[in-house]
């Protein structure tokens, strides 16, 4: 699992997760939401990054911040299930600003805005699996139209009337 349940209460007090998941002692409902913020992220970062190798590192291996928003990301989940001390309002915030950091990330919705953290990348694994896959986009813009030309031709057509 990418964040345990130890890690997970940096990020909830720990009476509030005993209370939304029960005082279960197996920890299914914390292993869901864990298991459905990892997938959540990896939607986000798999067309450009190795997912495999991200939420496969340990410990200090992994990215720091991305372990913080996947907490802010399983925390939504958990909370999902009872609001405890009404924590609602800041979890939705968390969530949202996890969710836009992914996006940046991923360059997902944005024109050449992203921001590219230190995760590693995605490589072609037939042949010498060196490759960097990446995305490319191309084509231009719409053609710019200000309405001059229409203006110009009626004048034009005026003149040669005369």
């Amino acid at each position: 699992m990418f964040i345990t349940k130890e890690e997970l209460q940096t990020a909830i007090y720990e009476y509030q997760l005993t209370d939304i998941t029960g005082g279960a002692m197996d920890d299914l409902a914390v292993r869901h939401a864990v298991a459905a913020a990892v997938s959540e992220a990896s939607g986000y970062l798999n067309a450009k990054y190795d997912i495999k190798a991200i939420f496969s590192a340990e410990g200090d291996d992994r990215h720091p911040l991305l372990v913080e928003h996947i907490k802010s990301i399983a925390v939504w989940y958990l909370i999902k299930r009872a609001n405890t001390d009404l924590i609602f309002d800041r979890a939705k915030e968390y969530y949202k600003a996890a969710v836009e950091w992914l996006k940046l990330v991923a360059g997902v919705g944005t024109d050449d805005e992203t921001i590219a953290p230190d995760l590693p990348l995605r490589r072609d694994e037939t042949g010498d699996g060196g490759k960097v896959m990446t995305r490319f986009r191309f084509g231009s813009h719409p053609k710019f139209d200000n309405g001059l030309d229409d203006a110009f031709n009626y004048r034009l057509r005026g003149f040669n009337n005369d």
